[in-house]
């Protein structure tokens, strides 16, 4: 069962509920003018007339879902902000012992294939694609693929 009215419900609970406020609303104004009309002073009898207020329901416009246009940001004060890049070469199970016995030149088999797509990460969340490359002796990183492209493709894998 659902938990939410439908329109022709909403409006029948607020007919309901402005009868009620009318009804209230004319018992006071009865209430009011039987103490307005009791003796006064010198022993004359005061009567006013209390005006009935008016209650309108009001209606509003049916929302519209506006797309919003692509702006143009000025990003220059978060340019100096440090973020985290890390490459995700691949991963590898190891046990304690196995840990403890690597020593200069021990390789590590990762779960990845030498020549596979690494993803970049900023400040942890997928960003980009990519391959290793090798500059002069350096390692680097070329960028094949940028944003829902690096997730989708990371979550086939």
């Amino acid at each position: 069962m659902s938990s939410f009215l439908s329109q022709k419900e909403i409006e029948q609970l607020m007919n309901k509920l402005n009868s009620d406020v009318v009804d209230a609303v004319k018992s006071e104004r009865m209430t009011s003018e039987a103490i307005e009309s009791s003796v006064g002073a010198g022993g004359k009898t005061v009567a006013k007339e209390i005006p009935i207020q008016e209650i309108e329901i009001v209606r509003f416009p049916e929302l519209e879902i506006i797309k919003a246009r692509p702006e143009k940001r000025d990003l220059t004060a978060f340019r100096s902000v440090p973020v985290r890049l890390s490459l995700d070469l691949g991963a590898a199970v190891l046990t304690i012992r196995d840990v403890l016995s690597l020593q200069k030149g021990s390789i590590v088999k990762l779960n990845k294939l030498a020549g596979e797509n690494v993803t970049l990460r900023v400040n942890g969340r997928s960003m980009a694609l990519g391959e290793v490359v090798v500059i002069n002796d350096n390692f680097g990183f070329r960028v094949t693929g940028m944003g829902t492209t690096a997730e989708k493709e990371k979550e086939q894998e």
